[in-house]
């Protein structure tokens, strides 16, 4: 488990990790090694967890921000997730605190009802080739489904994610 921290865990964030903990390894999940870093830039965070993650045995990585609160059944589902659809890559679903309460996933290059393509018509995509649109989730959807990006909150990664990449893994880019 991975906690990029940029001042103090949240009470009510350490309260929610020792239930997920617990329920994991009830249910076969064994949590290895509990990392997290302190008054760091995001970013630099993530590199330094990423790079105390690859140098450990370990297959993979549950990123969880140090603000968040997780029902405790989280990285079993993720789990869940990633066997069923063979992936290295899965993000629960969690939402913006501020301004229009968006969930932090994203698409591009998919036409809307509306007949708009997203992630195009930003003048911010010159700077960002990987700019999206929020996506928007029927609340009676159930299954997992594909995104083009997802905030890095709630996410369970395989090593290999960032062995076929080259530092740095995280790059916040400021003009975005």
């Amino acid at each position: 488990i991975a906690v990029p921290c940029a001042q103090v865990v949240e009470p009510k964030t350490l309260q929610s990790m020792m239930a997920l903990c617990a329920y994991s390894v009830a249910h076969g999940i064994k949590i290895n090694h509990i990392g997290y870093t302190e008054r760091a830039l995001i970013d630099d965070a993530r590199n330094t967890l990423t790079e105390t993650f690859l140098k450990s045995p370990t297959e993979w990585l549950f990123w969880m921000d140090s603000d968040m609160v997780f029902p405790p059944d989280t990285l079993v589902k993720l789990f869940d997730v990633v066997e069923k659809k063979e992936a290295k890559l899965a993000t629960g679903v969690y939402y913006q605190r501020l301004g229009e309460n968006y969930p932090c996933i994203w698409t591009r290059g998919e036409k809307t009802e509306m007949g708009q393509v997203t992630g195009e018509g930003d003048p911010r995509s010159k700077y960002n080739k990987y700019l999206a649109s929020f996506a928007v989730i029927h609340p009676d959807k159930k299954e997992p489904f594909e995104v083009h990006s997802a905030g890095f909150g709630c996410v369970l990664s395989h090593r290999s994610v960032y062995e076929m990449m080259e530092r740095p893994w995280f790059r916040f880019l400021h003009k975005t």
